[in-house]
């Protein structure tokens, strides 16, 4: 996995480091990688404490994947002050998320065993549906910004049909 991620960044940050659309695609990389390294239990003979701070830390990147993915479409966005405090509100409601992940059972309530396989899966907890409500919102507002700014007659010719090849593309 570094060799992974040092290609990643060598690919995103090296060759444009000044970039801020290649630095915010390092972290929605990086983010997913951490994300699905800490599914690496499924394979461990682990104990259920165990396998349950796994998964904990695991929703930690789950609830910074969509506020990456957020800053992505924000970036080809006019900057309003509506959506600075929007993305001070967001990077607030992702610490509030990570931090209720790792030190309660309201986010990984612990482990399910499934039926096929006996593969071990995380138990939702009770604040769950509000991270699956978080991600959807978060895409929701992210394609709205993509959709307005497509709507912005001021684009060059070039640009919106790369929005809308973007647009299309995240729909999926």
């Amino acid at each position: 996995m570094p060799d992974d991620i040092s290609n990643i960044r060598h690919l995103c940050v090296q060759r444009e480091p000044r970039s801020k659309l290649n630095l915010i695609f390092f972290l929605i990389c990086l983010n997913i990688s951490g994300w699905l390294s800490f599914y690496i239990p499924f394979n461990l003979d682990l104990t259920e404490n165990a396998l349950t701070l796994w998964f904990k830390i695991s929703y930690c990147f789950i609830s910074f994947l969509p506020i990456m993915c957020f800053y992505f479409c924000d970036h080809f966005s006019k900057h309003t002050p509506q959506q600075v405090l929007v993305s001070k509100l967001i990077r607030s409601l992702g610490f509030f998320l990570s931090i209720l992940s790792i030190f309660s059972n309201l986010i990984v309530g612990g482990v399910n065993h499934l039926k096929y396989g006996n593969y071990p899966y995380p138990k939702a907890g009770l604040a769950h549906p509000l991270l699956v409500l978080h991600c959807f919102c978060l895409a929701f507002y992210s394609l709205r910004l993509i959709y307005l700014e497509l709507k912005n007659p001021g684009l060059p010719p070039k640009e919106p049909i790369n929005l809308n090849i973007f647009l299309f593309r995240s729909l999926y």
